[in-house]
């Protein structure tokens, strides 16, 4: 039998959207900088930065999350509501996989000078992701 790691960045994705529609929050939820930031309000852009396989059953994807929104305090409120629905994601299966949430570092300020329109916060954490 072979196993396969499951697609990271899908996987993180749908657990973020998951927990944030609970939320009642509507941001996008990307791996990629939107082409029309200055129209969204909010946005996340999560970005696969390494990992591994943890052991014989489990690969664990380490990610950068970064929430933006038109001011300090809301790109901050995000990035609190994205880590809150990472957490609520402990447990479940998210097209077929299950997932675990380990928050590693932040969030920060980090201000993106390719985007004067929005203030930044990040924040890294690594899923553990069952081998299909």
């Amino acid at each position: 039998m072979i196993s396969v790691a499951p697609n990271g960045q899908k996987t993180a994705r749908a657990a973020v959207l998951g927990g944030l529609s609970i939320l009642g929050d509507a941001s996008k939820v990307s791996t990629k900088l939107p082409p029309n930031t200055e129209s969204l309000a909010t946005f996340v852009v999560l970005s696969l930065i390494g990992g591994g396989e943890e052991n014989f059953a489990t690969d664990a994807p380490r990610f950068v999350f970064e929430c933006y929104a038109r001011t300090e305090i809301d790109a901050e409120d995000l990035a609190h509501r994205v880590r809150a629905a990472l957490k609520w994601a402990r447990g479940r299966e998210f097209g077929g996989v299950l997932v675990r949430w380990t928050d590693t570092a932040g969030p920060v300020k980090f201000e993106n000078p390719d985007v004067a329109s929005h203030a930044r916060f990040q924040f890294t954490g690594e899923l553990s992701l069952a081998l299909q």
